[in-house]
């Protein structure tokens, strides 16, 4: 709807919506743009329409229909704004711009056409946007699985190392459980002691270096988690 319509209909301004639809039809002759105007004005100011008078006769020969007997409905009207005379005008504009009509009939097809086309795209490009969304979310399960695998594996290596830590440890207390050897006294095995002595201290290193190894695998293991 119209503003400057709106306004005078509100504010009662008859004279000006007279002059507004006097003119409407020669701005725009199929009356598209103006039936809401047009509506609105018989339920806000009905005041504005007139008893019908007889001022140019009213004829229903179109082939009196041309440009002289347009310019004299027009002035009629805004002297006697009736129903009968408008409504007349409005069959009377098809014949008189009919080439206008056909010019502007042309026009809004081409605009429907370019919105439809733009829908299109609009619909495509929308369809884009959820296959990304629907890839994008893939990947994203795609990355959380593999962390999933990764936790799985760190856990997995960290049972392995706890088993062979065990079976060192248990293997020591072994050793440490076993009986002395009954030595002469007079001859002690010193290459005995030594030997035992550096086996000892070989198992503590590899106890030494297990943990380690456990230590920098856990670390390696949550930097690519991350």
């Amino acid at each position: 709807m119209h503003k400057a319509v709106k306004e005078n209909a509100d504010s009662g301004n008859i004279k000006e919506l007279k002059y507004v639809f006097a003119d409407c039809l020669d701005v725009d002759p199929t009356f598209e743009k103006y039936k809401e105007d047009y509506e609105y004005c018989q339920k806000q100011v009905p005041e504005l329409f007139e008893t019908h008078k007889d001022i140019t006769p009213l004829t229903e020969n179109q082939k009196e229909w041309n440009y002289n007997y347009w310019r004299e409905l027009k002035i009629d009207l805004v002297n006697n704004f009736s129903k009968k005379r408008f409504e007349h005008m409005r069959k009377v504009a098809k014949v008189v711009y009919a080439e206008k009509i056909k010019i502007i009939n042309e026009k809004r097809e081409t605009e429907a056409e370019a919105e439809k086309t733009q829908s299109t795209v609009w619909q495509k490009t929308d369809n884009i946007k959820q296959n990304n969304n629907i890839v994008h979310n893939g990947i994203n399960s795609s990355k959380h699985k593999t962390r999933e695998e990764q936790e799985r594996e760190i856990k997995e290596e960290k049972e392995k190392i706890a088993r062979e830590n065990s079976y060192v440890e248990e293997k020591i207390k072994k050793q440490e459980q076993q009986p002395a050897v009954t030595a002469r006294p007079k001859k002690v095995n010193i290459q005995n002691t030594g030997d035992n002595r550096k086996e000892d201290d070989s198992l503590k290193k590899l106890i030494g270096v297990l943990l380690g190894i456990v230590i920098i695998l856990v670390i390696f293991m949550i930097l690519i988690s991350q």
